[in-house]
């Protein structure tokens, strides 16, 4: 069974909308974890997690 084509940025949207929600993260996942679209969701969220905390840890430094 071939899974449905969705939009890259429909993907990254949701990943960016959950991360600023403050909700837990599985409430915005919308595609199963084997998909290619639930993978790129599990990636963009854990990239745009890091970059978060790198922004707090340099935030920090700056005002330490």
């Amino acid at each position: 069974m071939t899974e449905p084509i969705v939009p890259r940025s429909i993907v990254l949207d949701r990943a960016r909308l959950a991360l600023e929600s403050g909700q837990p993260i599985h409430q915005f996942q919308a595609w199963p974890i084997g998909t290619a679209a639930g993978q790129l969701f599990q990636r963009e969220l854990q990239h745009l997690q890091a970059l978060r905390e790198a922004q707090r840890r340099v935030a920090e430094e700056v005002h330490a």
